[in-house]
Order: C-alpha cells, then structure tokens, then sequence
C-alpha cells in the first residue's frame, strides 16, 4: 500500500514526474503510458507541456496562433534544425526558424513577418527591397520550373530551392539583447519535396499548422542516428554539425 501510494506521488506531482520523464525517449514514453491508468494520465500530461507548440513559437512570435493561422492559409511549414528541436524537446540558441514556402504565398509572407517587427537583411546579391524579387501578383498558371536558383545559392547544393530571404528582429530575452533570425526558404515547386532531398534523415522532420511529422523517428529519435540520403548534395559541414550534436552518421 505504502508503495502505491509513493507511486501515486511520483506521477501526480508535475515538479517531481517531470524531473523522470524528460530523459525518457518518446516510444519509453508510450510504452510506460500502457503500464497502469497512473501512467497513463501522467505521461499525456506530460506531452501536453513537452510539446507545446505554442510556446515553442513564442520565441519568435508574439502571437503563435496568428503565425499558424497564416501556415494553414499558405501551406508553410517549418523545418530544418527548428523542427527537430522540438521533436526532440531540445535546444539550439544559435538556430534559426527555417520557413519552407510555396513560390504563390511568398508575397503574403514576407509582407506579414515585416507587419510583427522583422527586417530584411539582403544578402550581398539582393536587393534591399524584397519586393524586387518577389511579385504580388503570382501566376499559378505558370510553369513553375523554369526558373532558375538565384540570390547566391551555391546551384550544385540546392537545385530545388529558388532563393533564401533573411529575415531579423532584435528582442530582449532574459535580460539579454538577442537577434532572431528567419530564414524564408523559396522552393522551385513543393516544399515537402525539397525537404526530401535533405542531406540526412535526421532533418527529415516538419511542423504544419496543426501537426508535426518525423519522416524516420526510430532512427531519429530512439537510435540518434542518421543516415545520407542517397543523390542529396550539400555542403561538407552541414552532416559535421549534427553529429557534433550527437547523431551517429551511418
């Protein structure tokens, strides 16, 4: 009885169950829900908090809910070293957020990210008006493949992304300064498409408005390992930095 109780403790106290649950992986965590009804509630609650997607955003944006109004409209989805954060239920403070956008909204997102207090920052072959790149008035009638990666994107790298705008803000955090930095990613057709073509499959992960995917979470997740897809091109470094971060490369 005196054990029942102790346990009954340990879930039902957030402070303490959260101190066991967080270096639990997320098939542990399934796994340990099916044990008993105390369980159970513990660990949904826990998820509930751990991948609060609201309070993920917030770093970046006052008003999440506006931002995800906005991908559901767009077809905008997250991904890059971002989506795996919070997959992960970890942190990059030097990250950025990496937005993969359809070439029709790209106007009605740049335009909003301006409206919550980002600037475009050009790269040195941009104009410093976004709006001499990107047209207001997109023909989705149009080919779509014809045009060529430009802005300074190394063609052999990325031939499936059209253009990269950078996007800052300057907030206080902590007490601190610290400059955010979104990446607006333009792909030549789909975003999931360019996605698949990712250097490694630990990447392989995106956040739509209202769900997030992991494209090969055993391996992601549970083996922290990560494999080259085969055909990919990047650069030499990029694979480097997530095995400094702890994915083995097979």
């Amino acid at each position: 009885m005196a054990k029942t109780q102790s346990l009954r403790q340990t879930f039902h106290i957030v402070s303490i169950s959260d101190l066991i649950l967080c270096y639990l992986s997320p098939r542990t965590l399934v796994w340990l829900s099916r044990t008993c009804r105390m369980a159970h509630q513990a660990v949904t609650r826990f998820l509930q908090r751990a991948y609060n997607i609201n309070r993920h955003l917030s770093r970046y944006f006052q008003d999440p809910l506006q931002f995800r109004s906005l991908q559901a409209r767009t077809g905008l989805v997250i991904s890059g070293s971002n989506a795996l954060q919070f997959l992960d239920r970890t942190s990059y403070p030097e990250s950025d957020l990496d937005l993969y956008a359809h070439p029709g909204h790209l106007y009605e997102l740049m335009e909003w990210l301006e409206s919550t207090g980002y600037n475009f920052t050009p790269s040195a072959h941009q104009a410093q008006d976004w709006r001499k790149h990107v047209s207001a008035d997109w023909d989705g009638t149009a080919k779509r493949f014809p045009r060529t990666p430009c802005d300074g994107l190394d063609l052999p790298w990325y031939p499936d992304i059209a253009a990269v705008y950078t996007f800052k803000r300057l907030v206080v955090i902590k007490g601190e300064a610290t400059e955010l930095k979104v990446q607006v990613i333009e792909t030549i057709c789909n975003p999931i498409k360019t996605i698949l073509k990712f250097h490694s499959t630990c990447v392989m992960n995106v956040i739509t408005y209202n769900a997030a995917y992991s494209f090969y979470p055993i391996a992601t997740f549970e083996e922290r390992s990560m494999a080259n897809i085969c055909g990919s091109r990047h650069r030499p470094g990029a694979v480097a930095k997530y095995v400094k971060r702890g994915w083995r490369l097979y």
